[in-house]
């Protein structure tokens, strides 16, 4: 017996190694797409009562380089002072276009970004979010380089500004490991998704999967669930991952615990509908991560020093050789103590955020 659980648990941690060596190698690849100059370009920001993020962030957007671009705004019921922010920006800003929805018939954000993207003159779209900005003024022209070379999908990365409070430090780490999954995966072939603040589509792509029609019901959905309706039809290989870190969209972190608990339950209702393959390899991820430090609770308690010793110094090492590929790639450092920290909270957090988030029944993207 307690060679089978010294087994299971020397099973566990090269589960995790194997996750963590190969998904952290596939982020500092190469990409071997440069970008074009002069392609036509409709980016798409939907809103929702974001009048001091369009007023601080949008200039970044209006100001790319390399691309006709056109800037298409939806606003999403806002009552604040965004219509008119918005309106002063296109006194200077030609390139920028508003349009303020006048109904909604589905729980989320998808009514409007269907609405711009219907509205779209050209075949490349890109999408953000209010709160966020690019990393540079290329950013745009490496985000649609790879829909030119034939690709359906192109998926970014957006990492979370640092501030000084658990929440921040958190999200963080957990935006990190995110990323690790869906680009380590999606390189090594197994793609499921993109996050919705930098993510590119070819205008056909969408319109031969209906837009959002496949899951219209649910509030979240509008990248992964997005993302894998195409790849179903397009093949595996029709997404791109770009991690040029000109290409980053920076982000605000949450501060408040209560938000980040109803953004991520929102994000884990849709996990049931991924592909079965998809939820195996994601549930035998963070499965393997809780059972490691189970395991490790129990050599604890029945004094198996010296294998707890060793497991946890092989988990540790091959995490901080992680670390170095994840700092020189994604730009996101920790202190020891945080990652450390987190690597022990975060199965736990994410298994109970993910049964809320299976149980509740989301409709709405930002609160009415």
């Amino acid at each position: 017996m307690m060679a089978l659980f010294i087994g299971i648990l020397a099973v566990v941690v090269v589960v995790q190694a194997l996750f963590w060596i190969l998904c952290a190698h596939q982020l500092d690849r190469q990409s071997g797409i440069f970008p074009k100059e002069n392609l036509d370009v409709s980016l798409i920001i939907c809103a929702r009562n974001e009048a001091d993020n369009l007023l601080n962030n949008l200039p970044y957007f209006l100001n790319q380089e390399g691309v006709n671009l056109e800037v298409i705004v939806v606003d999403d019921h806002s009552t604040d002072q965004s219509i008119s922010i918005l309106e002063e920006l296109a006194i200077n800003h030609p390139k920028l276009r508003i349009i303020q929805m006048e109904s909604k018939h589905h729980p989320g954000k998808k009514d409007a970004l269907l609405k711009g993207i219907l509205s779209a003159q050209h075949d490349i779209i890109i999408l953000a979010d209010a709160d966020c900005y690019p990393a540079s003024d290329r950013w745009a022209a490496l985000m649609s380089a790879p829909i030119a070379e034939g690709y359906s999908i192109v998926a970014g990365y957006s990492p979370i500004l640092a501030e000084n409070t658990f929440v921040n430090s958190y999200s963080r780490y957990e935006n990190v490991i995110t990323a690790l999954q869906y680009i380590g995966l999606g390189r090594l072939g197994w793609p499921y998704m993109g996050v919705g603040r930098n993510l590119a589509y070819h205008k056909k792509a969408l319109e031969e999967v209906g837009y959002f029609k496949e899951h219209t019901d649910v509030a979240a959905g509008d990248d992964d669930l997005t993302v894998q309706s195409i790849l179903a039809k397009k093949g595996r290989r029709s997404i791109y991952f770009q991690t040029d870190i000109n290409s980053f969209v920076n982000t605000k972190g949450i501060w408040d615990a209560g938000q980040y608990v109803a953004q991520k339950t929102r994000h884990y209702s849709v996990s049931s509908r991924y592909p079965a393959t998809i939820q195996y390899m994601l549930a035998g991820i963070h499965f393997s991560w809780l059972l490691f430090y189970i395991g490790l609770a129990i050599c604890v308690a029945m004094h198996l020093w010296i294998a707890g010793f060793f497991l946890l110094i092989v988990h540790f090492v091959i995490r901080w050789l992680g670390w170095i590929k994840i700092q020189k790639s994604l730009r996101q450092g920790f202190s020891m103590v945080d990652w450390v920290g987190f690597d022990i909270l975060y199965p736990w957090i994410t298994l109970i955020l993910t049964i809320f988030g299976l149980l509740k029944k989301q409709k709405a993207w930002k609160s009415f």
